[in-house]
Parts: structure tokens; C-alpha cells; sequence
């Protein structure tokens, strides 16, 4: 049974939180390219002042805020409060409002190595305009997801609007690991056999990574990975109201609608070559899939599923809508989605450090190699990863602050061409696209965009 604390514990017990990384926390610890960014667009002026106040509350409620890493002697990664320094915000006044300030700063936040013995693993920060406010949280992935932001965002201004307001009870975490998991998840014996004989190889070379290997290779990554992009746009109350009207109408899932329309996209602007341009990758939240469920967490539960979709010019846009629908739903069984938090369970914690070692050559070794190939994460093998985060669940007036939109988040892959963020607030959606220009440049980038939107406003029958 979950023991929820009282505040009076939390406040006694100056060491809240030690805990280890499991499975898919584990993968981004190591990852160079780990930051997960997200920015809300408020109505309103908010003082750093409320901020750090509002910040050393909450870390009452989500104790991953004030985290770092601590490796013990066997290299196992624990999560832990111990002697971390207070959340800080960069406050920066701006006499005129900006809309591609913001989108800069991100570009840099992109490139942030975090501190990880140290911490904290997020960072905040301000731009404040005459009328409005621009918040940019960068988080390690390993601590957090994207809805795991959005629930942070709300915390914020809740508590900044209401300074003098209760703050909920904690619940255990759940920690995400394999007990906690749905019996149709498991993989097979021969799976867990093979991941066994490769873990006893590894584990008898000794090899293990320190805070200044992981400097090295975020310098490597970073030196070779340059000139990340962003796309970002927004559609109007009406066109929204219209596309979510007409997915309800035509019996599917605007998830599945904004699918469509981006296969269709790339296609017509990148056509099918090479092969990595055929599959879609898609984020999962499975926070109702974990036993017990999860709440509005602050921590990582999320995964990832890929599937090969074809849009057929022979056919309606929403005929494809609902093909796609189809097919997107036969990959979301628990055997697709607990795949990835059940194989890095089962890994020794050092060879999935590996991997971006392996990768960028600061590392020669046979075994981490073919861990690395079988990881599938050796080259680009995704065209598109698309997650809707879904509608923002909460109100959107704070008080004397309103929050008008979420870009959600910024992430960059290696392996992932491009990555879309979609979610709703209020009563618009927004969407998020970022790439590598080496990759792809941004008049390409910029015509997918366009013609998705096209694609929509001929389904739906709004002007674009």
C-alpha cells in the first residue's frame, strides 16, 4: 500500500528523496542530447522572486525538481536531494515583446549539459515583456516527460497566483519497473536469456563512465550536431473548434488526423527514400497502463512505439485517417509499448551508457558496438516522431495571470528526423517541429509544415 507523507514529514526528513534509475531513466542519463524543453506564453508579469518561492514549495510536491545523480560503487544511478542547491531563475526584461526571442534561447537550452552530480536537473528560465511573460523550463528527460511538464506549469501558476494555497499531499511515486508493469508486457524467456549472456559478458570488462567521460562526449556530440532547428505555429480558436468537430465526426482521433496529414506531407515533399522516411515513431504515456496508476506525477512514464504508415493518393483524407487509425491502434498493445522499459530493465545499467559512447567513438568495444546496432540507435531510422500531448487539462486563468499557449517540448534526436509536439490549450492548438538543418534543411522543413496545414484545411474546410 503507497504511504502518502505529511508535509510535516517532508519538511523533517532532509533527505526526501534516494531512489534508483530504472530502465527508460537510465537510457537518458547518458544521452548528450537529453534536454526536454518546454515554454509557456502567459498574460501577466511574473517576478523571479515569486518564482524561486513558488519552485522550493513544490519541490515539496515533486521532489525530481531537486534532484541529482549519485552513482555508488557498483555504478547504479540513485536519484537523490542530498545537497542540491536551490531551483535558480534567469530573469531577462525585455522593453518589447519578441515571439522569436524565446525560440533562440531554446536553440542554446538545447546544447545545456546539466550537472548531474550536482543538480538541480531543471532549469528555468524568464522573459518578462510589458504585458506578458515567456517561461522556458529545460529538463533532463531522465526525471521527466512532456505531460509531466504541463502538470508542472500548472503547478506554478496555481501557487504563484495563490501563494498562501495548500499544497496537495505526496504519493509515492511509481516507479516504473517491471513489477509495476502488465502481465502482457513481459518479453520473451529467449529475449531475457540473450540480454542475460550479454550483461555477464560486459559486466566481466569493468567498464564504467564518469562525469568527465560525459563531458567529453557531450562536447563530441555537440561539436559534431550543429545548427538545431525549430518550426512553431499555432491554429486559431475556429480552425481548431473545426478539426476537432470533424475527427468526432468521422469517428477517429485527432491524433490520428495530425498523423495523416504529416505522412501525407512528408511523402509529397520528401517522397519515400531512403527507407527511415517510411516510419513514424510515437510516444506513449502509460501512466493508466501502470499498476497502480499514476497521477499528475512529475517523473517519466512514458515510451515509445514505431509503425510504417502510407498515405494512398487513390484513396480520401479520411479514409487514410481511419487505415491510420487502424494501425496505430493495433501498436499500442502493452507488448509494443512496455517494450523499451522492459529491455533497458533487464540491461546491466553501463551498457546503456554505452551507447553514445559507442556512437562517437570515444569508446572501442565489440560488445557495446552490437549493443549499440541492436539498440537500432547506430543511424537515422525514423522520418517523423510525431506526440500529441493532448488538450491541457487544467484552467487556464491563474488569478491575475492567463496562460495563453504551451510549445511542447522542444527535443532534438539523432536517429529521428524531425520530431513534432502537438497540444491544445484553451481553445487554440499549438505545434512544435524541431530537426537538424544538416538533416533537413528549413525550406524543406518549412513545406512540410505547409502542406500539412493544407492537408487539414481541405479535410476540414478551414481557411488556412
Amino acid at each position: 500500500m503507497l504511504h502518502t507523507p505529511s508535509l510535516e514529514e517532508l519538511l523533517d526528513d532532509s533527505t526526501v528523496l534516494r531512489r534508483q534509475l530504472k530502465g527508460i531513466e537510465r537510457y537518458f542519463l547518458r544521452c548528450p542530447n537529453a534536454n526536454l524543453i518546454v515554454v509557456a506564453q502567459i498574460r501577466g508579469s511574473i517576478s523571479s522572486h515569486q518564482l524561486v518561492a513558488v519552485l522550493h514549495k513544490l519541490r515539496r510536491k515533486h521532489p525530481l525538481l531537486g534532484a541529482r545523480i549519485s552513482l555508488d560503487s557498483k555504478n547504479i544511478a540513485w536519484f537523490t536531494s542530498e545537497g542540491v542547491p536551490e531551483n535558480l531563475v534567469h530573469v531577462e526584461q525585455r522593453a518589447e515583446e519578441d515571439s522569436d526571442a524565446w525560440i533562440h534561447r531554446i536553440t542554446e537550452e538545447q546544447k545545456f549539459r546539466f550537472p548531474l552530480d550536482k543538480g538541480p536537473l531543471i532549469r528555468f528560465v524568464l522573459f518578462n515583456y510589458p504585458q506578458t511573460s515567456h517561461l522556458i523550463i529545460n529538463c533532463h528527460h531522465s526525471i521527466c516527460d512532456g505531460l509531466s511538464m504541463t502538470y508542472l506549469i500548472h503547478d506554478i501558476l496555481s501557487h504563484t497566483s495563490n501563494p498562501d494555497g495548500r499544497l496537495e499531499s505526496i504519493v509515492d511515486p511509481v516507479v516504473l519497473k517491471k513489477t509495476k508493469s502488465p502481465a502482457s508486457a513481459s518479453i520473451s524467456l529467449f529475449q531475457r536469456i540473450r540480454m542475460k549472456t550479454l550483461n555477464i559478458l560486459w559486466g566481466s570488462q569493468n567498464i564504467s563512465f564518469s562525469e568527465n567521460d560525459y563531458g567529453a562526449l557531450h562536447l563530441k556530440y555537440w561539436s559534431q550536431q550543429k545548427d538545431n532547428r525549430i518550426l512553431s505555429w499555432g491554429l486559431t480558436e475556429s480552425q481548431t473548434s473545426d478539426f476537432v468537430s470533424r475527427c468526432r465526426k468521422e469517428n477517429v482521433t485527432v491524433n490520428s488526423a495530425i498523423f495523416t496529414a504529416f505522412v501525407a506531407a512528408q511523402r509529397d515533399i520528401q517522397g519515400t527514400s531512403p527507407s527511415y522516411l517510411r516510419t513514424i515513431s510515437m510516444p506513449v504515456d502509460m501512466r493508466n497502463r501502470l499498476s497502480p496508476r499514476v497521477g499528475e506525477i512529475f517523473g517519466l512514464y512514458v515510451s515509445s512505439v514505431r509503425a510504417k504508415l502510407n498515405y494512398s493518393m487513390k484513396t480520401s483524407f479520411w479514409s487514410n485517417v481511419r487505415l491510420i487509425h487502424k494501425r496505430i491502434n493495433k501498436k499500442l498493445t502493452n507488448k509494443s509499448v512496455f517494450m523499451l522499459p522492459q529491455q533497458t530493465h533487464y540491461m546491466h545499467s553501463t551498457l546503456i551508457d554505452s551507447i553514445y559512447f559507442i556512437k562517437y567513438g570515444l569508446l572501442r568495444n565489440k560488445i557495446a558496438s552490437f549493443f549499440l546496432r541492436f539498440s537500432g540507435v547506430n543511424k537515422l531510422n525514423t522520418g517523423l516522431e510525431i506526440s500529441n500531448i493532448g488538450k491541457y487539462k487544467f484552467p487556464v486563468d491563474y488569478g491575475s495571470l492567463k496562460l495563453e499557449a504551451i510549445f511542447v517540448p522542444a527535443f532534438l534526436s539523432d536517429y529521428q528526423e524531425k520530431c513534432l509536439r502537438v497540444i491544445s490549450v484553451g481553445r487554440r492548438m499549438f505545434f512544435t517541429l524541431t530537426f537538424w538543418d544538416s538533416i533537413i534543411d528549413n525550406i524543406t522543413a518549412e513545406k512540410i509544415r505547409d502542406t500539412s496545414m493544407a492537408y487539414l484545411s481541405r479535410a476540414t474546410g478551414w481557411v488556412c
